[in-house]
């Protein structure tokens, strides 16, 4: 995202929450979601399928919005 849309660099998850606020978006569920990812990368924490679909399902959302 910041690439495409943003600062042309790699964004820690509160710098994308700040742009992502910037561009009127539900910074909340966004902010839940790279939560939980960094809980999985970082942490080993693990998403149920249930979960991990609704997150990708929320992301596309997002994409396809005009």
């Amino acid at each position: 995202m910041s690439y495409e849309y943003g600062a042309r660099h790699e964004m820690t998850n509160r710098e994308m929450i700040m742009f992502l606020c910037a561009q009127n978006r539900d910074f909340y569920q966004i902010q839940t979601i790279l939560d939980r990812c960094t809980d999985v990368e970082f942490a080993k924490g693990a998403m149920d399928e249930r979960e991990f679909f609704s997150c990708i399902e929320y992301i596309r959302s997002l994409i396809t919005e005009p």
